[in-house]
């Protein structure tokens, strides 16, 4: 009866000796956007190893998508150094001139930009080139 069907979790019919499943169980599962922002929260905790060339803050503009490439090398312990005082940069640190600047409208043209330009490659890992179409 309908009235049973509705209560239940699952209603199964049974034709021509065959199960039809009418009605299934809701699937227990987190909200979408805690699923996935306890996803994030884990990636975010793995190591990472910096470019060997430097770094890129990616900021927008009312107009555009700003990357700002920054020269740096790493040491042994992985901390990243300036490449001419062989300073630690601490991660706050926003008094570096940045030694290039990349503007675009979309998100493929600074690709286009960053990665196909004729000069010498900014980027020389995939994690890093992942990580910066994330961006």
């Amino acid at each position: 009866s309908s009235k049973v069907a509705k209560k239940a979790e699952r209603v199964v019919m049974m034709v021509v000796g065959e199960p039809l499943e009418i009605k299934k169980p809701a699937s227990p599962r987190l909200r979408p956007e805690t699923e996935r922002g306890t996803l994030d929260r884990v990636l975010s905790t793995r190591p990472i190893r910096m470019d060997d060339l430097g770094y890129f803050i990616v900021r927008t503009e009312p107009a555009a998508i700003v990357a700002e490439f920054y020269s740096a090398k790493t040491d042994a312990e992985g901390r990243v150094l300036d490449p001419v005082t062989g300073q630690v940069i601490p991660c706050d640190a926003n008094s570096r001139a940045p030694a290039r600047v990349f503007r675009a409208r979309t998100a493929k043209e600074l690709q286009v930009r960053v990665f196909e330009a004729p000069e010498q490659p900014l980027v020389t890992s995939f994690a890093h080139a992942c990580y910066l179409g994330r961006e």
